[in-house]
């Protein structure tokens, strides 16, 4: 399936859905996990990360980086809140220097 991809000031117009996506307690703890980690790359480097989410009008994916992190929602740069509840993938890409 594809995922449109989307600028993260047109998720605004995007309804999130309110129930989890996920089915395990795992998936859920490992996605908050990452968010973590993508809310220190994005405040420490201003690294971004692709979230993929669900909302009414289907799946969406946005590049981006994760400001903050609340016990229900996330914060991206420029005031845009995503239920955590919603997304169902983290994917975080860093390059990581070694020295030969």
């Amino acid at each position: 399936m594809d995922i449109p991809v989307v600028e993260k000031e047109a998720l605004v117009n995007y309804r999130f859905v309110q129930y989890e996506v996920l089915s395990s307690q795992y998936e859920m703890e490992l996605r908050k996990i990452l968010l973590e980690e993508a809310m220190i790359l994005g405040n420490g480097e201003k690294h971004k990360v692709k979230i993929i989410s669900e909302s009414l009008e289907g799946p969406a994916m946005v590049e981006t980086t994760v400001w903050d992190i609340t016990d229900t929602h996330i914060e991206l740069k420029g005031r845009v809140d995503i239920p955590i509840c919603c997304i169902w993938e983290v994917l975080i890409w860093k390059r990581i220097k070694v020295n030969l």
